[in-house]
């Protein structure tokens, strides 16, 4: 059995330009794996051709819309002389959250049946797959820490912080549709489509020198105005956070999570326990998790460079 550790992202600042020929926004943005992750088991199962899936934890569509069957159905195309496959998905990421679940499943299903298959995919052929399958699977194709560029082609690989970033996560009921909210964006007066604007500079600095307290001031998501009127609760999340005592915040991707920054693992802990007595209603989402630390980067880099078959997750995220 291959067992695949598939992380979430974070979009530690967002900044989104116009509408490109291709339809698509160029981005500008600090990506980083978290210690969150879903994971992707795969072992044989009947005669060639057979697929068969299967989820475990937070829901998410098992059939022919999730996006691990859509993988597995491109690698193996019209071929019906490959082994059979079982493959069981232990959801922890929640869908439509803006942590990048799917795209993480997906650049697992990728390198994992890579692997098990014999395809000998190269990298190339893997990242041109993961580009037609969703923007942000080549990140996680790649995963650590980068800055994203383009319509998230242009990764630009970034040192992992020599000291933890412990964060606690927020979200509000129900998944929000990430093509839905870029409408939402590109209906929003120019001015508006720039506030709250990230310093991405400052950030980079801040995470070189594991200055959290500037980290805090320099966050900022192009897209969280989009969300603002129709769902308020982003908004509520954010306060929360902060009156909970997050040193800064900001909403993750499209939404709906919203992070909080704390100083160490502690602080986030106790962010997280006050949270959690204040949580204004039912289906409201949270977790105290981390950003992979500079050993875990690497050893995850190493295991996507040998098609990822184990990887590890670090500690385990408070949900």
């Amino acid at each position: 059995m291959l067992v695949l550790t598939a992380p979430a992202k974070l979009n530690l600042t967002l900044e989104v330009g116009d509408t490109r020929v291709d339809g698509y926004h160029n981005l500008d943005s600090i990506f980083s794996e978290l210690c969150l992750a879903d994971k992707l088991l795969i072992r044989a199962q009947g005669p060639p051709g057979t697929l068969v899936f299967s989820v475990r934890g937070l829901p998410v569509p098992e059939g022919a819309d999730n996006i691990c069957v859509t993988v597995c159905r491109r690698l193996a195309a019209d071929r019906r002389d490959l082994p059979g496959v079982e493959m069981v998905l232990v959801k922890a990421i929640p869908v439509g959250s803006g942590l990048g679940g799917g795209s993480a499943d997906a650049a697992a299903t990728l390198v994992g049946l890579n692997w098990w298959w014999g395809l000998d995919l190269t990298r190339r052929q893997l990242g041109d797959l993961a580009a037609s399958v969703g923007s942000d699977v080549l990140f996680c194709l790649t995963g650590g820490q980068a800055r994203v560029k383009g319509r998230g082609d242009i990764i630009e690989p970034l040192p992992f912080p020599g000291r933890k970033l412990w964060l606690v996560l927020l979200r509000p009921p129900g998944p929000k549709s990430t093509r839905l909210v870029y409408e939402e964006f590109d209906r929003l007066p120019h001015d508006r489509r720039r506030s709250p604007r990230p310093d991405t500079a400052g950030a980079l600095r801040a995470l070189a020198t594991g200055d959290w307290g500037s980290l805090a001031k320099s966050l900022g998501n192009n897209l969280e105005p989009a969300l603002a009127v129709s769902h308020p609760d982003v908004g509520q999340a954010r306060v929360l956070l902060e009156a909970c005592g997050a040193l800064g915040t900001a909403m993750t991707g499209s939404g709906s999570t919203v992070f909080g920054i704390a100083r160490d693992r502690d602080h986030a802990e106790a962010i997280g326990r006050e949270v959690s007595k204040r949580l204004p209603g039912p289906g409201w989402w949270k977790a105290v998790t981390r950003l992979a630390s500079r050993e875990e980067g690497d050893a995850l880099a190493g295991c996507h460079d040998r098609s990822r078959r184990s990887t590890s997750g670090g500690e385990e995220h408070d949900g």
